[in-house]
Formats: structure tokens, C-alpha cells, sequence
């Protein structure tokens, strides 16, 4: 059994609760703090969603995490009494840099958290399909630059991803190669065995095993596995 990095997050805190929350444009009194007001069903005239103006631009909104975040899931709420269609086939990303009306996050340095594709239901739950950090998480509607958008956002939950695994007491089956488990949350994603970055069992019969002491009882959530991509780890 071979294995380069595990990563396992456990987080309940809604980090951007409350945080201070910015959008392109704006429509009537629908601010962006809106989105990050603990209220997740409403709409925009209930003053419990964001909305940006109709305007022939890519809206986006975002909200100061408050510092660099590793971020690995939100839950989205989107206004589904009136216009779900609103919320379509867009990107979820982090940047360092906070976005301007003139340029809009995608036009500066950031990182790409994941991108949606379709109408979002009423509420639903999307996971980064990588670990990212910024301190801005933004929503962007993709498409063409022409086409008048809105953006329209009941709330928007961010969550925490610290690697809850790291430098822990790891255990496996056997050792092989003097590649010990705790190779395995040593925090080097590096993918070469010869790197000194990766745990190895032996090749007994019994079926090899591979374990991390927490610490303590934990709700895990998630978990990023860094496989041996060199040529013996096919």
C-alpha cells in the first residue's frame, strides 16, 4: 500500500458569518452583507438576500474571510420563490486581492475553488474540487460579457478546511523501504516515492492498513488522498 498525503478536515464553523461582503453593482437595498446574515430563506425586498443591478456585465459578489483561508465546502441559498435562474453556471474562487467594479475577481490573480454548471437548486452544498486558500471568496457568473446578468444570493456559508491529520501519530500494517506512515501527514504533497515523501507497507498476505491518531473524537468531513505518481506506483 502506498500513499503520498492524507488530508482530514473537520469543521463546523461558518467563517463568513457576519464578514464584511462586496458585489459589482447593486439593486435597490440588496446589499452583499445580505448573504452572510445568518438568515437562509427570504428575498430581496425581505431584506435576507444580496442582489446586483441588471447590468451588461459578469456580476460577482464576495466576502472578506477577515484572513488567508483554506476553504473546502459552502452551503449556498439561493431565492427560489422568484428567480432561481439567477444563479447559473458560475465560478467559485479565492483571491488575495479585493475585487473592483472595473475588474472583477476572475481578471485578477485567484484560484479556482470550483465552477458550477446549471441552475443551483434552493439550497445546496458544493465542495472545492481542490484544497484553496485567499482571504476573498467570490461568486462570479460566467458566460458572455455582453449578456445582462444579476446575481442573486439568500446566503452563503463558508467553511473551514484544517488538516486535522497533520503531524499526527500515524500506524500501518508493516514498513517497507523505510517509508514510516507518518510520511503520509508530514504535510509534503510531493507524489515521488524517492522524495522521502510517502509511506509504504510490506507485502504480506494480511491486507495492509494504514491509520492516524486525531487526538480526540472528531467529525470528519472530507478527505484529500496525494497517491505515489511515479512508476511504481501504478
Amino acid at each position: 500500500m502506498l500513499a503520498s498525503s492524507l488530508t482530514f478536515i473537520s469543521s463546523t464553523l461558518n467563517i463568513a458569518l457576519h464578514k464584511k461582503a462586496y458585489q459589482s453593482s447593486l439593486d435597490g437595498e440588496a446589499v452583499a452583507e445580505r448573504a452572510v446574515d445568518g438568515r437562509l430563506k427570504g428575498f430581496p425586498g425581505g431584506r435576507s438576500c444580496a442582489s446586483t443591478d441588471h447590468l451588461p456585465v459578469r456580476p460577482w459578489w464576495t466576502v472578506d474571510l477577515g484572513a488567508v483561508q483554506t476553504v473546502v465546502q459552502l452551503h449556498i441559498s439561493n431565492w427560489i420563490e422568484c428567480c432561481p435562474q439567477r444563479l447559473h453556471d458560475f465560478t467559485v474562487g479565492l483571491t488575495n486581492t479585493l475585487p473592483t467594479n472595473t475588474s472583477g475577481p476572475q481578471d485578477s490573480a485567484h484560484v479556482v475553488c470550483l465552477v458550477y454548471n446549471g441552475v443551483f437548486p434552493a439550497r445546496g452544498t458544493l465542495t472545492c474540487t481542490n484544497l484553496v486558500r485567499g482571504r476573498y471568496l467570490f461568486i462570479q457568473i460566467n458566460g458572455d460579457l455582453v449578456k445582462n446578468e444579476t446575481l442573486t444570493l439568500c446566503e452563503v456559508e463558508v467553511y473551514l478546511t484544517p488538516n486535522i491529520a497533520l503531524n499526527k501519530t500515524a500506524f500501518q500494517s508493516t514498513t517497507e523501504y523505510s517509508a514510516p506512515a507518518e510520511r503520509v501527514v508530514d504535510g509534503n504533497t510531493l507524489n515521488d516515492f524517492m522524495g522521502n515523501s510517502c509511506a509504504n507497507t510490506g507485502t504480506k498476505k494480511t491486507p495492509p492498513w494504514w491509520a492516524v491518531d486525531l487526538g480526540s473524537h472528531q467529525k470528519v468531513t472530507h478527505v484529500q488522498i496525494s497517491y505515489r505518481l511515479d512508476t511504481k506506483g501504478k
